[in-house]
This record gives structure tokens, sequence and C-alpha cells, in this order.
């Protein structure tokens, strides 16, 4: 098979880099050596890491058009996510893989992957993180999403794979909480033990919140929740690369029954309040799944990716199924996981 992996040119930062390439070069060793073909999307820096690790890989150099715009934006903003991107981006990644006469038939990408797959309609996409515990405090832990993160992705859509309860891997899941529990120094007692519901303000003109359930900014999302819900209480918190306008600070205020909660320092508290909190209200896959882990109480929005695992019956005994199957440590068994992955692609 031919395998493209891309290393997302237009929102990559050197730090990001400097994680992502070797996982990605482990990821193309263990395909090399099953027999694929592998070629690398990204940019020259890219061909460079990659070129030291001797690996017999293609390369398709994104255009330096990339770099002009990573001067005019903020990179960890999420308008530079593909549904968001302006037309001069998409074409521009869509011109170097045409150019190039790529035709993958599995793209493992670092971003959402609406661009790929206009190009590309009905592929198998399997989005790559750090991890779901990628964030301070705690150790990487690396997760693929099959299908290609989104509410069609087969993370989201089919949490169970149809497997059988793992009792093993539930007691793996339960002794990777209690260490991780001792390394934080929070007692047990402790998790899910504030009565409140955590609802996480997104980045500015977050992708989820316009394309997947049409609110026109991020406080919509939270207003909605909190007029919905006048009995709940409710924290929020900023992320610290995305800071609240005084405007948006009066907006919350308004709220009767929300409480904003002001960062400590750099790392946010999202995490520790997924813990903390008896219940989370999110979209986003890494908390949503943070929250099931602890064995807190999860809602996302009926229209996002998390939906269904929020009203999955055991949905954390499955998530430990996820975990021991489906979560590739060292990523050597890779090519062992794509059958599987194929038959529950949903663009099929």
């Amino acid at each position: 098979m031919n395998f493209l992996l891309c290393l997302d040119p237009q929102s990559l930062t050197d730090s990001q880099r400097l994680h992502r390439v070797p996982v990605f070069q482990k990821i193309s060793a263990s395909l090399i050596q099953a027999g694929h073909k592998v070629t690398i999307y990204g940019t020259d820096k890219i061909k460079e890491d990659f070129l030291s690790s001797a690996l017999q890989v293609q390369y398709v150099i994104a255009s330096p058009k990339f770099d002009d715009f990573k001067l005019q934006a903020d990179l960890n903003n999420a308008l530079l996510y593909v549904n968001q991107a302006s037309i001069e981006i998409e074409d521009l990644t869509i011109n170097d893989l045409h150019t190039n006469g790529v035709e993958p038939d599995i793209v493992i990408s670092t971003a959402p992957t609406s661009i790929y797959r206009k190009i590309w309609p009905n592929k198998l996409f399997l989005h790559y993180e750090l991890g779901i515990f990628n964030r301070h405090p705690f150790p990487i832990y690396h997760q693929f999403d099959p299908g290609g993160y989104h509410h069609k992705s087969v993370l989201s859509k089919y949490p169970t794979f149809n497997l059988p309860i793992n009792q093993q891997a539930l007691v793996q899941l339960n002794t990777k909480a209690d260490e991780w529990l001792v390394n934080l120094g929070i007692g047990k007692d402790k998790v899910g033990h504030w009565n409140v519901v955590y609802v996480p303000i997104p980045s500015y003109e977050n992708w989820t919140v316009k394309s997947e359930i049409s609110y026109k900014n991020r406080l919509d999302y939270l207003r909605s929740f909190a007029l919905a819900n006048p009995n709940k209480k409710i924290v929020c918190n900023e992320k610290p690369q995305h800071p609240l306008t005084l405007q948006e600070r009066h907006e919350i205020s308004e709220l009767t029954n929300v409480q904003l909660l002001e960062n400590k320092d750099s790392n946010g508290i999202g995490n520790l309040l997924a813990i903390y909190c008896k219940t989370t209200y999110t979209f986003s896959p890494s908390l949503a799944l943070q929250t099931l882990f602890w064995g807190n109480e999860l809602i996302s929005h009926p229209d996002t990716s998390m939906s269904t695992w929020a009203t999955s019956p055991n949905a954390r005994e499955h998530l430990a199924g996820y975990f021991s199957t489906f979560n590739i440590q060292d990523f050597s068994e890779i090519d062992s996981r794509i059958e599987t992955w194929h038959e529950f692609n949903p663009y099929q």
C-alpha cells in the first residue's frame, strides 16, 4: 500500500515538529519494514529531519508560501484549521499534492483532514496526536484516531469496535489512573468530588464550534449550555494562548450560574478540572476521553465527535479496550491494524 504522512505545513510549529518527527520516523520505519511505500508531505525542514534517519521515503515539499502565512497568524489559532482555512491555503495544499501526483491508499495526518478529504473523499485517514494525555502534567501517551478527527471518525463513531469488554484492560487502566494520581499528588477521593459542570471555553473561532455545531462564536457555545441548564453550577476557564477579551469577561459575568476560573500558569488548568469536576461538557476528544478515563460524567453536544462516547453504556470500559487494542505505543503493529480500520472506514 501507499501511505502519505502529512506533517501539516500550515500550522505545525517548530516545537511540534521536534516532537512529531521522531514519531513519524518510527511509523515510516514500521510501514517500510512491512513492505509499504511511504511519502512524506511537509516543509523542507521536515525533509532534512527525515534525511538524517536514512529511511527510504519519498518527499513532497510544501510550498514556501506557507511560511508567509505563519508570519501573519497566530499558529494556535483554529482559523488555520482546514475547515476555516483561506482559499489560498487550501489551493496551495491541493496544488502541492496534485502536482506531485500523489495517490495514497491511506493518509496519516497531524491535523484535521478536511482539505485532504477534498482530494481523496473515500480514503482511510488516520489522525495522529501526541496523545489524549499529552498536556501538562501528563506524560506522552500516543493515540490514533482511525477515520479522521471529527464526528465521522472511527474513534468517535464506533467506540466499542464491536469488541467485548476486556476486564484485564480495565484493570490496567485503573492501575494507570492510580499511578498518575500519585504522581499528581491527588487523592482518589478528590476525583469527581466537586459537584459542578466544567465547560472549557474553546479557542478563537474554533473549527468544531463553527463547522459541527454551528454557533457563531465560542461564548455562544458556553451561553447556550448555561441557559439550558440554569440549575447547574458551571465553571469555565480560558485557554492561555487564547485569552478572553474584556467584553467576553463581562458577558460571562452576566451568566449567573457560571464562574470563570483564572489560569495560574501557561499550562492551563483544564486537565486538572477534568479530574476534580463531577461532570465535563466538551467536544474535545482529548478532554472528553480524559473525563471518561477518570470515571467522571461526560456530556457532549449531540452533533459533535464525542457524543457517541458520552451516551455509550460502559464507556470507560470500552475506552480501556480501545487503549489496549488500538492504541499503538511503539508503532510496530500498524500494519496488522489496517484491515480492521478499513472495515470501519465511514467514508467507504
